[in-house]
């Protein structure tokens, strides 16, 4: 598949059917059999963005859509699948009670559990930022598209929350933090590098980091093809919101986050410490 892809209308992109390929490798990412032999479920990893181009990943190919797209777009997907579990890389939840409407505690346990992987070499120093939930510049356009994080999901959606068994019919919706998740799989031997520009890092830095970890998930966890320095961290983050949501499928993700509350869909291996 080749990482330069014409951008489609947000009609076009359910018209790919969700295949979960197999992935090989020894990690958590990894799995041997495909999502869609055990569930009907239609997969799709969304990176939603306010102001530049929405990455969408659904198994088969990567489609972007302007912001003005986005709500049509999600609209789409919801009538053209009635079995339909969609992994949105923005928060679509928050915690019960005042207290938490500016961080919640997944965002606050997530920032405690990146320093301690970069106390222990295993990830760079700002390579994962986790904002506070209020801060979020995602929020308007989730709220339109959604209906959340604010009050309740659009019909026909439903918000899977943590404790809940996988979905296996309907229209559902899960929370990723994909730079998080890659954090939680990143096999080293050196730390997982920052993939996102921003801030003091180099451009040169930052593209390097991204054809690494391209080439890594291309190598041991079937990534799409295509040369590396072709892709972009959205790309990345699309992909991993749609992995994420596949390994869930399969019991290789779930919630992580307090009971009624926010949450990231993480590797079940991740025990929740809040």
């Amino acid at each position: 598949m080749p990482a330069r892809m014409l951008r489609k209308h947000p009609r076009a992109v359910y018209e790919h059917c969700c295949s979960n390929r197999a992935s090989g490798g020894s990690s958590n990412l990894a799995t041997t059999a495909s999502a869609t032999v055990r569930s009907s479920m239609h997969v799709i990893g969304i990176d939603p963005a306010p102001t530049k181009q929405t990455a969408v990943f659904d198994g088969r190919g990567f489609s972007f859509w302007d912001a003005a797209e986005v709500v049509d777009g999600v609209a789409s997907l919801a009538a053209a699948h009635d079995d339909l579990l969609m992994a949105w890389d923005a928060p679509l939840g928050l915690d019960p009670g005042p207290s938490h409407f500016y961080s919640r505690a997944v965002d606050k346990v997530a920032k405690r559990v990146i320093a301690g992987w970069v106390a222990e070499g295993r990830v760079e120093a700002k390579a994962i930022g986790v904002a506070h939930a209020a801060g979020c510049p995602h929020n308007l356009l989730t709220q339109a598209a959604l209906g959340l994080p604010v009050g309740g999901p659009k019909a026909p959606w439903r918000l899977h929350g943590v404790g809940d068994p996988a979905p296996g019919a309907g229209r559902w919706l899960v929370e990723v933090h994909p730079a998080v998740a890659l954090g939680a799989w990143w096999p080293g031997p050196g730390p997982m590098p920052r993939y996102k520009a921003g801030g003091k890092s180099s451009a040169d830095k930052v593209r390097a980091a991204r054809r690494d970890i391209v080439a890594w998930l291309q190598r041991e966890h079937g990534f799409p093809s295509g040369a590396p320095a072709t892709f972009t961290d959205d790309h990345i983050d699309a992909w991993l919101a749609w992995r994420l949501a596949s390994l869930m499928l399969e019991g290789g993700a779930a919630p992580w986050g307090p009971r009624g509350g926010g949450y990231y869909l993480m590797p079940a291996s991740l025990a929740w410490t809040g």
